[in-house]
């Protein structure tokens, strides 16, 4: 099966459970190892899906799996927790680029008032 393939299934797996599939959804489903390409690549040939080749597919991808649709995948730990923390650390930087761009902007103003009062005084 390619990783086309998988991402269609997966999108269809999502679809079953009452939600809209969507490259975050089958991020998360398949993990880091699925590059985005091919993510936008299955979800496009799923929705250009009838229903009748979804209801096919769907009844596929039962017969090959053992647990029920709505199981969630196995994941290693380690992936989700390397997941959060690049979540953590885009965040954290975001605030840290807006820390540094309000420094410099305080740091302007003091100048600029230290400028004016240089001024008055002389």
């Amino acid at each position: 099966m390619s990783a086309t393939d998988q991402v269609v299934n997966a999108a269809c797996i999502i679809s079953v459970q009452n939600k809209t599939p969507s490259i975050a959804l089958l991020k998360s489903r398949l993990g880091s190892s699925v590059p985005i390409p091919t993510l936008i690549q299955g979800l496009q040939r799923f929705k250009s899906m009838d229903r009748n080749e979804r209801a096919s597919l769907i009844q596929q991808i039962s017969q090959q799996v053992s647990p029920p649709l709505s199981t969630p995948p196995l994941t290693s730990a380690s992936d989700k927790e390397e997941s959060n923390l690049n979540i953590e650390l885009q965040k954290l930087q975001a605030q840290v680029q807006q820390l540094i761009t309000t420094n410099t902007d305080l740091e302007n103003r003091i100048q600029k008032l230290e400028l004016e009062q240089k001024k008055e005084h002389k």
